[in-house]
């Protein structure tokens, strides 16, 4: 079987860091979302994502226009609500793809391995899941 070529996108060094930092301090909502405390997807994960990426402050340092900011806000929900959603039902490929799709967009290539080898050590994937996560983990 012939690989697919991984194109690695052109990123933000100044954005990757952003969102490296923003992932280390949202591991507490990340849990919150996994364990069903806070809702996926809700109003409380993105207000929570928001109050995480104020303590940080990267929008106003990089005075950034109103498309990127929206579209930064939005990525960083959907990050804290898929890696809530993959902690609790791993037997689900699409979310890593999603995921790592997020991730690659940012340059955190690292984040991306560290996701799929907890996704195969975890042992939460059905054969054919664990292959294809294996397949992605090895591209």
């Amino acid at each position: 079987m012939e690989r697919n070529k991984v194109i690695v996108p052109h990123y933000n060094k100044t954005d990757r860091n952003h969102i490296r930092q923003f992932l280390l301090k949202a591991s507490h909502v990340i849990d919150l979302i996994a364990e069903n405390q806070v809702p996926w997807g809700s109003a409380l994960s993105a207000e929570l994502a928001d109050e995480l990426a104020n303590e940080i402050g990267h929008e106003n340092e990089k005075q950034m226009d109103d498309d990127a900011l929206r579209e930064l806000r939005e990525d960083r929900q959907v990050l804290i609500n898929l890696y809530g959603a993959a902690k609790k039902k791993p037997d689900l490929p699409e979310l890593y793809r999603q995921l790592g799709s997020l991730l690659r967009k940012y340059g955190l290539f690292d984040e991306e391995v560290v996701l799929l080898e907890n996704a195969v050590a975890d042992g939460g994937l059905s054969d054919k899941n664990l292959i294809r996560v294996k397949d992605r983990l090895s591209d």
